[in-house]
């Protein structure tokens, strides 16, 4: 990383003032129940799967209060070997289990970001940050 001054590592929380979802959005019932109304944009094939998932985040990880718990515990399980023999066909999903969870992310944002204008009078913060910058020497690396 030669040239390189100053690496700025975003959160997801970093996009929240435009309106996009933070990490507790991903498992919170009233943001995709009531805010994003994730039933009426999924096909009922793809609210079930969609479903699926979120119930597995509830009863195995004990309501998780965030889609980084979930995932840790996720990747923890699948990396010890702890989950069962056949787990995705004792769940029903279609997939193996990490990529039913990266769409399941996917769709969220798919759906935040379709449905939900971005606040552009929140994106000022990104212009005084990015103005600060010497884009010769700087990097900005983000999660959302």
């Amino acid at each position: 990383m030669d040239g390189l001054k100053d690496i700025y590592l975003l959160g997801s929380g970093a996009s929240a003032d435009a309106g996009a979802p933070i990490n507790r959005d991903f498992l919170d019932d009233n943001y995709l129940d009531k805010t994003l109304k994730i039933k009426e944009l999924l096909s009922t094939e793809d609210y079930k799967r969609f479903d699926i998932i979120r119930h597995i985040a509830k009863k195995i990880f004990l309501n998780p209060q965030d889609i980084e718990f979930f995932l840790n515990g996720t990747s923890s399980a699948i990396f010890l070997g702890m989950l069962p023999e056949k787990f995705e066909e004792l769940w029903n999903i279609p997939h193996n289990i990490s990529e039913e969870i990266v769409w399941y992310m996917l769709t969220i944002i798919h759906l935040s970001l379709i449905d939900t204008p971005i606040k552009t009078e929140n994106l000022k913060s990104y212009e005084r940050f990015y103005r600060k910058l010497d884009t010769n020497t700087d990097c900005v690396i983000s999660f959302t």
